[in-house]
């Protein structure tokens, strides 16, 4: 026999649908956001999502029968790892007021990015150090080019 498809329970399922895609997405961010992270810290966030991970089968498993619970569970998994991320992540930003999932991986994925930016920050400046040292030169290069353009210039005026 087939399942009654009222327009509620369609809605409820396709709703339940995007909060479950938005907090796989979350879980994702989250994932990468601790492969960045320093060790003690990683493997805490990497715990929180774990867990997140089998709360999001189960409501996939349950989606079919309750969708509601269903979209709650996934909301509420969505909540956590944005939590878990803004407290072991690299900034202590408070986490969204925005009840809508998207914007919760968002913000994740902004941490993370943060994330990797500060880390790459030294190397990149230990670069620019080195090529500066490199290319600039001495006190004794510069005055000998200063004093071949005085020559030259010199020579351009006596010419005239």
């Amino acid at each position: 026999m087939a399942r009654a498809t009222t327009r509620t329970t369609k809605q409820e399922r396709t709703e339940s649908a995007r909060a479950l895609k938005a907090a796989k997405k979350a879980n994702a961010e989250a994932r990468k956001l601790a492969s960045t992270l320093p060790q003690p810290t990683r493997g805490k966030l990497e715990a929180v999502a774990a867990t997140e991970r089998t709360q999001l089968e189960r409501a996939k498993k349950e989606r079919g029968e309750s969708p509601r619970a269903a979209t709650r569970r996934a909301r509420r998994s969505a909540v956590r790892l944005e939590r878990a991320s803004a407290r072991l992540g690299p900034r202590n930003e408070r986490r969204s007021t925005s009840a809508d999932p998207k914007r919760r991986a968002g913000s994740i994925k902004r941490q993370r990015v943060q994330a990797t930016q500060s880390q790459s920050m030294p190397v990149k400046a230990a670069v620019r150090t080195i090529i500066t040292a490199v290319m600039t030169p001495t006190d004794r290069e510069q005055n000998k080019k200063v004093a071949k353009r005085r020559v030259r210039r010199m020579k351009l005026q006596h010419a005239r």
